[in-house]
């Protein structure tokens, strides 16, 4: 409301009094309100483009399968792929490569599979179940021992398996698991399968193996080098890397499956898996980034 004072009725012994100018009052009661109303819509639009913002950033989940040997590997992947594209969540499987793509083949609702391999990922292809794979990685075989074991992995390597205190040696399912191949052209090639063969107690996938050894169920294991980085490993055992040149290349590679709802998102993040940003982490995971 405006008002006015006059002069005369405000001088010396006046108390003055105050008018208001006629019309004034409400439409100044009108305008407020106007304003009012524009400030509420306003702070609605504001809050409901929040919400579907917020519920939009909820909405994308990419379920990823992943090669046991991805295990260590994949925690730093999804921190950091999660502060880049915070509107996506990665949810992980784990299990032997030759698991994973069995499941593939029979529908399994996966979005993307980071196989431990090329051929699994190229059999998903040749099927018609996935786009082309993609390659991200190449991993390294390594023998690991506990710390309290004695044994000097070091300065032995593989022929530490020769020791009678190694009663156990546990390597992944060759049939299911890349690591467990590598293992095992490593043995033949190093000249000691024969002798180890009976030791051997054989794991479904690289991580379970890993499991083993560290529990003490086994005194050694053949195992994927990404996996004794893990602070568990690090602490309590010692890690070997076998030579290159004891097994075939381990080349990680991956696939977008067609089935699934998120190709987009599918797509956006085997780009960045196989691309600069996604190499650091690999590498820093114990894997040496591949791209094709």
């Amino acid at each position: 409301m405006w008002l006015w004072k006059s002069d005369r009725e405000s001088g010396a012994g006046g108390e003055g009094q105050e008018f208001a100018l006629p019309g004034w009052e409400d439409r100044g009661q009108t305008v407020g309100m106007k304003r009012r109303a524009m400030i509420l819509l306003r702070v609605a639009a504001a809050m409901v483009l929040c919400g579907c913002r917020k519920e939009a950033e909820r909405s994308s989940e990419l379920k990823v399968a992943c090669a046991a040997s991805l295990r260590s590997v994949m925690e730093g992947v999804v921190g950091k792929y999660g502060a880049v594209r915070p509107g996506v969540e990665l949810r992980c499987t784990y299990g032997a490569s030759g698991t994973l793509q069995a499941q593939a083949m029979e529908g399994a609702p996966f979005d993307v599979i980071l196989g431990a391999d090329e051929a699994g990922p190229a059999a998903l292809a040749a099927a018609g179940v996935s786009g082309a794979p993609f390659v991200f990685g190449e991993g390294r075989l390594a023998l690991w021992v506990r710390k309290d074991s004695g044994l000097d992995v070091e300065g032995l390597g593989l022929r530490v398996l020769l020791d009678p205190r190694v009663k156990k040696v546990a390597v992944a399912n060759p049939e299911l698991a890349p690591y467990g191949r590598a293992a095992m052209e490593a043995l033949g090639r190093a000249g000691i399968e024969v002798a180890v063969r009976d030791r051997l107690v054989f794991a479904e996938n690289v991580a379970q193996a890993a499991q083993y050894v560290v529990s003490g169920s086994a005194q050694a294991g053949l195992v994927a080098w990404s996996l004794t980085l893990s602070p568990v490993m690090v602490a309590e055992g010692v890690a070997w890397m076998v030579p290159e040149t004891a097994h075939e290349p381990l080349v990680h590679a991956g696939v977008v499956l067609k089935r699934t709802a998120e190709a987009e998102e599918a797509r956006a993040f085997s780009e960045w898996l196989s691309g600069p940003e996604g190499g650091v982490v690999l590498r820093r995971g114990g894997l040496t980034p591949v791209k094709r």
